[in-house]
């Protein structure tokens, strides 16, 4: 056992034991291990399963708080997802071939129900405040990890991904994209000026290790987040100096490799991966068309099975079988319900996270963002998947109910009154800082 490995364990260890009477502590170790993945850094990948015990033990811990598992009913965010589970439960049961869905359902099905205890256990801005910190904290890891080290490096090509959820380099690029607009949030939670420097690093590593993934689909979500932060922030010039130097800086190391990628761009039809898209975005409606009430069977694999039947020649380009859209995945995995439900949650969350941060900008300004950086995460990744077939990643359904739990502080909030918002503000800036 080497020396990482022996603190490593030991940490784990502690979190499960504590989440058995603190929850909230479970449930914040659990989305740390999920995102940042520190058996990876401790060289433990895959000893023990680490994620099924903080799971348990969270799980546990949260059954003497089981009187506010109404929030899941009360609060529109948390039942439909209920109602997308019951849609996708039922296209594993009548997939087209069920064995083929059940190892990625498992681990599905256990992710979601631990990120419904967030709802029911963030019930505190300073809650949702550390839980966001949490979130930011670990995928910034993540940035810094690759993107300092492909700066000191002199350039790489980050082709590899990180973890079971961000597998591939446009996984990374994606959760790469999406802590751009959380971090720059994060920042406003903190008044140390270390503390909003370190988190500029981490907006200028993601920046950086994006561009060094190649990934098409990163890059267009990194902009779009970049373009959410010049919008929103008085100092323009200043950020956007800022990120011309990281952009700028990334670019002319990975220039040729990164530039001959994003040609592709210009004539998708010349490019084999971009062509692809294309050719199973068509496979993926016929198929649909088939199996249009619950689709072929959740997970993607009975669709790959499935594909080559639906080609009108075998093509040796399309070995990676896969719809490329979230979106479209979701049509032929599980059926347009499931389809209707799954966009309905993002947009909505979208749409009612943007209305309430002007409603709290109206008494506390600061609190504000908090429900912009969900906001601004869940945007990143609304353009993002659609390039990707994202429907089993964790990070959307975090961001989910953390805005369902958002939902319920600012219920509160508003039901407390505006006499006691000095308070509910002070209670989230001692917890970023």
């Amino acid at each position: 056992m080497g020396i990482r490995e022996a603190i490593f364990l030991p940490v784990i260890g502690a979190i499960c034991a504590i989440a058995l009477f603190r929850p909230r502590i479970g449930l914040y170790g659990y989305l740390w291990f999920a995102l940042m993945r520190p058996d990876i850094v401790a060289f433990a990948e895959g000893a023990y399963p680490y994620s099924l015990a903080l799971a348990i033990a969270t799980a546990v811990g949260a059954i003497r708080h089981a009187g506010r598992s109404t929030v899941w009913f009360r609060n529109p965010m948390c039942a439909l997802l209920i109602v997308l589970q019951v849609l996708i439960g039922l296209s594993v049961l009548l997939a087209v071939r069920p064995d083929l869905s059940a190892e990625r359902y498992t681990i599905y099905i256990r992710m979601i129900l631990v990120l419904l205890l967030i709802p029911m256990l963030i019930t505190e801005a300073a809650d949702c405040a550390r839980l966001l910190l949490v979130a930011a904290f670990s995928l910034g890891f993540v940035a810094l990890k690759f993107g300092v080290y492909g700066l000191v490096k002199g350039g790489v090509d980050l082709q590899s991904g990180y973890g079971d959820m961000l597998a591939d380099n446009n996984f990374l690029a994606l959760a790469l994209a999406m802590v751009i607009p959380l971090a720059w949030h994060v920042r406003a939670l903190s008044s140390s000026v270390p503390v909003r420097v370190g988190w500029l690093a981490v907006i200028g590593s993601a920046t950086a290790a994006v561009i060094m993934t190649g990934s098409r689909g990163g890059s267009l979500s990194m902009l779009l987040g970049l373009l959410l932060i010049v919008r929103r922030t008085r100092r323009k010039l200043a950020f956007v100096a800022l990120i011309a130097i990281c952009l700028g800086g990334a670019i002319y190391l990975v220039q040729d490799q990164y530039f001959r990628r994003m040609e592709t761009l210009e004539n998708v039809h010349q490019d084999a991966s971009a062509e692809s898209r294309f050719l199973h975005a068509t496979i993926a409606l016929k198929m649909s068309a088939d199996h249009p009430w619950l689709g072929v069977g959740f997970g993607g694999l009975n669709y790959s099975a499935l594909a080559p039947l639906y080609m009108e020649q075998r093509d040796g380009r399309l070995t990676n079988h896969v719809a490329h859209n979230s979106y479209l995945q979701m049509l032929v995995d599980s059926g347009i319900f499931a389809l209707l439900l799954y966009g309905w949650l993002i947009f909505y969350a979208i749409g009612w996270l943007g209305r309430s941060a002007a409603r709290v900008r109206l008494v506390h300004p600061q609190l504000e963002a908090i429900p912009l950086a969900i906001q601004g995460a869940l945007i990143v990744f609304a353009l993002g998947s659609t390039f990707y077939s994202c429907q089993r990643m964790d990070l959307p359904y975090l961001f989910l109910m953390a805005g369902a739990a958002w939902r319920g502080v600012e219920g509160r909030l508003w039901a407390a009154g505006s006499s006691d918002t000095a308070e509910f503000a002070a209670s989230a800036e001692s917890a970023a800082a």
